[in-house]
């Protein structure tokens, strides 16, 4: 314990010397706070069962039970559909944190928006497809052994009738609703002088600086909010390189690559990628080292040692410790942002 409390102060001392560098070599770049929130409610695997309630024989309390109506291709396609509603938020959208019902709270640059909603359009279109086709599988209007399957499924719920009340599953519909919301989102005081009077704007003075103020402390926030979800998504990089590294486990180099691009593409957006370019080119060219089933270590500690030198930490550390090292200094990264953001 006492081994692992000094090395976090020595790396919490270099992590820090990272963000002073940082600010030392800031660019002359506004940072963007301006795009859309996101709000939004997907069809849950709910709307594949049947639910009922079991007395627990000997005891006096009740159990929830459930049965799927539906084979499995169903819900594979249904699963596939949300991962993919997920995967266009991953490269489209910030997490700012969370909000009502510990739910993420999205901020999609207004540079995404166009690309996001074009993305939903295709996932909506793909749900009413899979709803209609779900239709007619409870109408009979499928294969053999799908109706065999329904069959099956029907009878044993009338089997069990004091468990599901006799559910008629060739009157059910299935409704896979997928609802989107977006509010605008620009952290500036001009928007409120555009639509003001002359009148109000006299009046407003001193509530105007008051607005300034906080409008600036929300811009803070708000970036503070969105380097740390870029710190988050290399963390997570981080940590898949020095599985690898650890346990030879080769990584699939096409996949690692497109999560470091994911997260530059989406840095560029709001003038991030400033932050994390020298990063990203290390973790892609590490990638490409452990990707391979028989890597050169030279070549792995020349990559690694890039990683170290974007993150100033000791290049002479073994290729794991500096994997390790980088992710611990990311994880905890958020500590010291304000001093960074305030600069921006």
């Amino acid at each position: 314990m006492a081994q692992e409390t000094k090395w976090r102060e020595e790396h919490q001392e270099i992590a820090d010397e990272y963000i002073e560098y940082i600010l030392d070599n800031l660019p002359e770049q506004k940072i963007l706070v301006q795009g859309v929130t996101l709000d939004f409610s997907l069809p849950s695997e709910g709307r594949f069962r049947v639910n009922g309630v079991r007395k627990v024989e000997g005891r006096e309390i009740k159990e929830d039970v459930g049965i799927f109506t539906t084979p499995t291709r169903f819900r594979n396609k249904f699963k596939n559909l949300r991962r993919k509603f997920y995967k266009l938020l991953a490269e489209c959208a910030f997490i700012l944190g969370k909000g009502e019902g510990n739910r993420n709270f999205y901020l999609i640059p207004l540079q995404n928006v166009q690309r996001f909603l074009d993305g939903v359009r295709e996932i909506e279109e793909e749900f009413k497809e899979l709803e209609d086709e779900i239709n007619r599988y409870f109408n009979q209007q499928t294969t053999d052994e799908e109706r065999k399957f329904l069959q099956n499924v029907q009878e044993y719920i009338e089997e069990q009738e004091k468990v599901f009340h006799s559910t008629s599953l060739f009157s059910l519909r299935a409704h896979l609703n997928f609802d989107i919301s977006l509010m605008p989102l620009r952290i500036d005081t001009a928007t409120f002088m555009d639509i003001a009077t002359d009148q109000v704007k006299q009046e407003m003075d001193r509530a105007l600086k008051q607005l300034k103020d906080e409008f600036s402390r929300t811009r803070r926030r708000i970036i503070e909010k969105m380097v740390s979800d870029l710190h988050s998504r290399f963390s997570r990089i981080m940590q898949k390189l020095a599985q690898a590294a650890e346990t030879k486990y080769a990584p699939r180099y096409d996949s690692m690559r497109a999560a470091v691009e994911e997260t530059t593409n989406l840095a560029k957006t709001v003038n991030l990628d400033w932050l994390i370019s020298d990063l990203a080119e290390a973790c892609d060219a590490t990638a490409l080292v452990l990707s391979r089933k028989k890597y050169d270590e030279k070549e792995l500690e020349k990559a690694t040692s890039l990683i170290a030198k974007a993150l100033r930490l000791p290049s002479a550390d073994k290729p794991i410790e500096i994997l390790k090292k980088a992710t611990y200094n990311l994880e905890t990264m958020d500590e010291r942002l304000r001093a960074l953001v305030t600069r921006m």
